[in-house]
């Protein structure tokens, strides 16, 4: 499994570097978050995640409070925390998944409803509490079980209940349907709670009702209809509870209204509605309930708002949107209710937010994301290896950072940017690897028409080797190869000339291996791959021939090994990776049989990094490799070149990847990797019997505080987290180690202790 500490990018990861116990990211993204999956359990103060909550492998639809602290959530998942969950869950105040509570719906969970020991769900599905139900069931709160209150949805598509109400001994339910409780009713209902069947009531919507409200005598409909009967309704109306006709309250809108919520003498709509009663509403209305008139309340977002919820005299809204009223608000807000006004509260969504409420000392979001809260950070960013939070650390490039070298104390990047910090840099910059300051060294890489790329970059000794796409770099004409003097940027008579694209360069001795889509290097036809002299820059004899681009390079003592995109290798065939004789270029027997199938974007190996164990890692977009399926990412045994057991299985292209000790780092376009969902970056440490932690013996103690404590054996240089669970099924992170080099043991202390609770305790790497 990944590990969860590490803050996620909100875009692909193209560059991993890790040094001095920092781990750099380059690529395509704008934030890194805390992961936290599809919920999030926020402090209503500081809007503040609770990373003890488990983490949802999936989209969260729909929430309710159970009214102990806990909440039930419901949506398109697979797993919840440590427990194979299928779209429908109960997590208690604890931030404990309810072991014995598993009803796992058939299909996606959309609306949930809570009435004493009973829970109400609505949704797409077929079965659920161990039952055939169509759309809509009854389970007890305790076991989960369907009862057998079963209304039986139906409809010419898939049925769907989208919304819940209870009122009056009354349960109203909508979505889109044409038959319920044993009648015909078109997308509203009202049902008995007890039977099941469908009273007389009969509104008779003409398209899907997403969301409803109950105040007096009347029911709110929210949706995608324009009639209720006969009567024409755009998106919203008040019905008459007792005889189901429309009632005179008519506020129109000129879109889908998708929420809605009463306080008083108002209700507050939200959707994708651009106008409300005639007036400019940007998705977000506030209606007199006595008139149908929209207030003077207008807070105006910029996308559609999917749900909002009234919590301690505040409006939480969550959505698609970027902006309310015109200050940032990525998906999720707290708006005054008087003003409208966006509060300060703003936890910022990863993605789209499709439920919010609040309850006792939290506000609970579901969605779409995979992380809410974290920092802005363009392109370029650092995160603190202990505790996988983002260091205080923000050059900000203006477009994708492709590649990152290391040398002193400055951090090199090259990528596609023309712009770092508000400096000018074009293709390279140079940065304080702790300050982040972009410093006076300024190659510009350029191209024929502008700024040049850079795709890789190598450090030696006080040489920085770049290769891109660029004709002039360090202030001389030089195409697509080049050396600069560390220290000023300027470029050596080092000048291979490449008439192709240079994507990776690794100097070994006094050779530069140097791979890319080139036909002529050094003076010398060389197709995708040569061997350079590292004074004279001229193309040695070393000639492994290639038939298309070489994306990666990685050289040790008995062998070269190039990867990329090429099928063979001189007269012989070699998918994706070979392994090359360092002396005369030939291709040696050793072959991992690499096959990508019908891939949707160019097949190959991006990326290649070797362990201190002598396990090659390799990452790119391939179907199976090393005699085994290994989708994306693989590591392979050298001397047999066999995949080993581990198998994460990434959901699409690999692009970095790298090693240190024993943690392998991974960045890549996926969004789903170990098991769950993570995007684009994820941490993983290896581990084998031998070096796993222990507690020692007579160790545990009770400190001066009564807090639990204990000591740890672990192997000298390694991270160890402690661990706490009540029930020896979950487990939540209570504290890290990092061990020197010269330690081979540590003090724990569990300053938390849960009163009147067993816990149980581990140790992890």
């Amino acid at each position: 499994m990944p590990r969860e500490e590490f803050w996620v990018p909100d875009g692909p990861v193209h560059a991993i570097l890790q040094t001095n116990g920092i781990v750099y990211l380059g690529g395509r993204f704008n934030y890194v978050r805390p992961f936290t999956g599809g919920a999030a359990w926020l402090n209503p103060a500081d809007g503040q995640a609770e990373l003890a909550f488990p983490k949802v492998d999936g989209v969260v639809n729909a929430a309710a409070p159970d009214g102990g602290g806990g909440w039930f959530i419901g949506g398109s998942f697979t797993k919840v925390g440590a427990f194979n969950r299928r779209n429908l869950a109960h997590v208690t105040r604890d931030r404990i998944v309810d072991a014995a509570w598993n009803p796992a719906p058939s299909r996606g969970v959309f609306s949930l409803l809570v009435a004493g020991d009973l829970v109400y769900v609505g949704g797409e599905f077929a079965s659920i509490g161990g039952q055939a139900r169509n759309g809509l069931a009854v389970l007890d709160r305790g076991s989960g079980v369907a009862s057998a209150w079963n209304p039986n949805a139906s409809g010419s598509t898939t049925p769907g209940i989208y919304a819940l109400a209870l009122s009056g001994g009354v349960v109203y339910a909508g979505g889109s349907f044409t038959n319920i409780g044993g009648q015909i009713r078109n997308n509203l209902a009202a049902l008995n709670p007890n039977t099941g069947l469908a009273n007389d009531w009969n509104p008779s919507a003409n398209d899907s009702v997403w969301s409803l409200a109950v105040s007096g005598t009347n029911v709110y409909a929210g949706g995608s209809f324009t009639r209720i009967g006969v009567q024409p309704r755009a998106f919203i109306a008040g019905i008459n509870s007792a005889s189901g006709k429309p009632t005179t309250w008519n506020p129109g809108a000129d879109s889908s209204v998708l929420s809605l919520a009463i306080q008083g003498n108002t209700l507050y709509a939200a959707g994708s509605f651009r106008t409300l009663g005639g007036q400019p509403r940007s998705h977000l209305a506030a209606i007199d309930l006595l008139s149908g008139s929209p207030l003077a309340w207008t807070p105006g977002a910029d996308g559609d708002v999917a749900a909002l919820s009234l919590f301690n005299n505040l409006i939480y809204i969550g959505g698609y949107f970027g902006s309310v009223n015109g200050q940032i608000r990525h998906r999720i807000a707290a708006l005054d209710v008087a003003t409208g006004q966006p509060t300060a509260w703003n936890p910022d969504a990863g993605g789209n937010v499709l439920t919010v409420s609040g309850s006792g000392d939290a506000v609970f979001v579901g969605g779409s994301f995979f992380g809410v809260g974290g920092v802005v950070r363009s392109n370029l960013a650092s995160l603190d290896m202990t505790t996988g939070q983002p260091k205080d650390w923000k050059p900000g490039a203006n477009e994708v950072v492709s590649t990152l070298a290391f040398s002193g104390t400055t951090l090199f990047a090259g990528g596609t940017f023309s712009n770092v910090s508000g400096y000018p840099r074009a293709g390279l910059v140079a940065v304080d690897a702790v300050s982040g300051q972009v410093t006076d060294w300024n190659p510009s890489a350029m191209g024929e028409n502008g700024p040049g790329s850079v795709w890789t970059l190598h450090t030696a000794a006080d040489e920085l080797y770049v290769g891109g796409s660029f004709t002039n770099v360090g202030g001389q004409a030089r195409n697509r190869i080049a050396s600069l003097d560390a220290a000023t940027g300027l470029a050596t008579a080092w000048n291979p000339n490449a008439d192709g694209d240079v994507r990776v360069l690794v100097r070994s001795g006094t050779t530069v291996y140097a791979g890319g889509s080139f036909t002529n290097v050094g003076g010398q036809a060389r197709n995708r791959m040569a061997a350079l002299d590292a004074t004279a820059g001229t193309a040695t004899d070393w000639n492994p021939n290639l038939n298309s681009t070489v994306l990666a390079v990685a050289v040790v003592p008995d062998r070269v090994y190039g990867a990329g995109e090429f099928t063979r290798v001189g007269s012989a065939f070699r998918g994706f990776l070979a392994a090359l004789n360092p002396t005369n270029g030939t291709v040696l027997s050793w072959n991992p049989n690499v096959f990508a199938g019908f891939m949707p974007e160019a097949p190959g190996i991006y990326s290649l990094a070797f362990s201190s164990g002598g396990l090659i890692y390799v990452g790119g977009n391939f179907n199976s490799i090393g005699g085994a399926q290994r989708r994306h990412l693989a590591a392979l045994i050298p001397t047999n070149a066999q995949a080993t057991a581990w198998n994460p299985i990434p959901n699409t292209n690999v692009y970095a990847v790298a090693v240190s000790a024993n943690t392998v780092f991974v960045g890549g376009a996926f969004t789903a990797i170990g098991g769950q969902s993570r995007p684009y970056f994820a941490v993983f440490s290896p581990t084998n019997a031998a070096t796993q932690p222990a507690f020692l013996a007579s160790s545990a103690r009770f400190s001066s505080s009564a807090q639990f404590g204990f000591r740890v054996q672990a192997p000298a240089g390694q991270r160890i987290v402690v661990q706490a669970s009540t029930d020896l099924a979950q487990w939540l992170n209570i504290g890290t180690n990092v061990l020197s080099a010269a330690e081979t043991e540590f003090s724990f202390v569990d300053t938390q202790p849960m009163a009147g609770v067993r816990r149980f305790y581990r140790a992890v790497q």
